[in-house]
């Protein structure tokens, strides 16, 4: 019974050390919350785009830019149209405030093509705009494609290019306008919302924001997270398979001091 008390005291032990651990990483994660927002729009747009309905792509960008902090300077926004080509509308350092970021939106035409190349489209934006650098600490990358056609060029590019950027830590995520089928662009992602018309990009915008206000949070002390946000998701199943590994094993060496008493 002695050497049970031992073992059992010892297993607390070190359950007790896996939860403390568990602890730091949370602190770990707490320190490494993201400070710096790299935001690219990727634009396409089909022969059969006019202008009222090219006018939604824009107030969607704007309608996120509006809720950008970007006089910070932890917040950079750039633009990428493709046709068969793609094409640096403006990089990351042309704009410092928020009316100029806005305006240079608005000075952004409907390049109109039969012949899409998103492949082209990733290409650009990784050389260009992140090139071989690794994702900066606290920093969150994210490129939006905007697109009411599927690309004729390059397609089986799409995939390979898309890997280029998420390899230098960039979430990609695409609106599908009026496509009847949205696996292309699963190709680049699989963060793919479909549709039906240029209206709804309104109700996407409120998407994008959310997540955006979620990142600017600044009302929380950072890092707000409790032990409980933790523990369900790792330490507490941990714990569980721990304390039931404990049991079975603690009732089989009882079973046996009773048979051997």
């Amino acid at each position: 019974m002695a050497r049970l008390g031992q073992w059992s005291l010892g297993l607390l032990i070190g359950v007790l050390l896996i939860v403390c651990k568990g602890e730091d990483l949370m602190m770990n994660e707490e320190a490494t919350e993201p400070d710096n927002l790299e935001l690219v729009f990727l634009i396409h747009t089909s022969p059969k785009i006019n202008k009222t309905n090219f006018q939604h792509y824009l107030n969607f960008m704007k309608d996120v830019i509006e809720k950008t902090n970007i006089e910070s300077g932890k917040v950079k926004v750039a633009a990428v149209t493709y046709r068969k080509n793609g094409k640096i509308a403006f990089n990351f350092n042309k704009f410092k405030t928020k009316d100029t970021l806005l305006k240079g939106l608005g000075k952004i035409k409907a390049a109109k093509s039969k012949f899409g190349n998103l492949a082209s489209g990733l290409n650009i934006t990784k050389t260009k705009l992140f090139g071989q650098k690794k994702l900066p600490p606290n920093t969150m990358r994210w490129v939006i494609i905007l697109t009411d056609a599927n690309s004729g060029l390059e397609q089986d590019q799409i995939a390979a290019m898309a890997q280029q950027l998420t390899s230098v830590g960039v979430m990609i995520r695409a609106y599908g306008i009026g496509l009847k089928d949205l696996s292309q662009l699963q190709l680049a992602t699989t963060d793919v919302k479909g549709l039906k018309t240029y209206l709804e990009l309104r109700n996407a915008t409120k998407d994008v924001v959310r997540m955006l206000d979620t990142f600017q949070q600044k009302d929380q002390p950072k890092g707000s997270f409790t032990q409980g946000d933790w523990i369900p998701s790792s330490g507490n199943k941990l714990f569980g398979q721990l304390f039931n590994s404990f049991s079975s094993i603690s009732s089989s060496k009882k079973k046996k001091n009773k048979m051997q008493d």
